[in-house]
């Protein structure tokens, strides 16, 4: 929750301190039990406990928490678990870069047991320089977003209506990053207006039949 320098992702430290916030927020939401984290690889989380699977295009080593990792993109196809196994997934910073969203979802909602929590982070498309570079194209090399690789951008309203029919429940919204452009200070917390924030975390339940 402290005020820092963040150099577009070039500073290791305010980006950690970013994910380190985010992790510990979802760690809390999808609490112990069987656990799924969707495009983990370039940032585990090492808060989740109890029968933690990673599933990552990327094919990396396991984290020390987690039990198993499976190199797949689930917008493309089935992860071999049955249904309603699991009791919490992860999706942090992934969503907006698959091909297929609405397929992704699906099959989280078909992993998650009734009643399920989806932890999910997004970029927040009406941070007035997330915005610019969606109106023009835009961005630079160094983007500490990486708009040259996000397929989709998702408005508040979109994502509520994309969960809402992939079988969730929206729960909860939070922001939890300020950023001033150009002097490049930011400050994390997840008290951050979501209005204002830079990014946007997500709770949904899956609705049981």
């Amino acid at each position: 929750m402290a005020l820092y320098f963040d150099v577009f992702r070039t500073n290791q430290e305010a980006y950690d301190r970013e994910q380190d916030l985010k992790q510990r927020l979802f760690s809390g939401w999808v609490g112990n039990g069987n656990v799924l984290d969707v495009g983990f690889a370039s940032s585990p989380n090492r808060y989740l406990r109890g029968f933690v699977v990673g599933v990552d295009k990327a094919d990396v080593k396991p984290p020390s928490n987690y039990s198993s990792v499976f190199v797949k993109d689930i917008s493309f196809g089935r992860l071999s678990f049955d249904d309603g196994f699991f009791s919490g997934v992860c999706m942090g910073d992934v969503l907006e870069h698959m091909d297929r969203p609405f397929e992704a979802l699906l099959e989280v909602n078909r992993l998650l047991k009734d009643g399920g929590i989806l932890a999910l982070s997004i970029p927040n498309v009406f941070y007035i320089p997330h915005a610019f570079r969606s109106s023009t194209g835009w961005y630079e090399e160094a983007d500490d977003m990486s708009f040259s690789e996000h397929v989709y951008s998702f408005s508040i309203y979109n994502i509520r209506l994309l969960l809402s029919r992939t079988g969730f429940e929206f729960q909860e919204l939070k922001g939890y990053r300020i950023k001033i452009p150009f002097v490049k200070i930011a400050y994390c917390s997840t008290k951050v207006p979501f209005w204002v924030s830079t990014q946007l975390l997500i709770k949904a339940r899956k609705v049981g039949e």
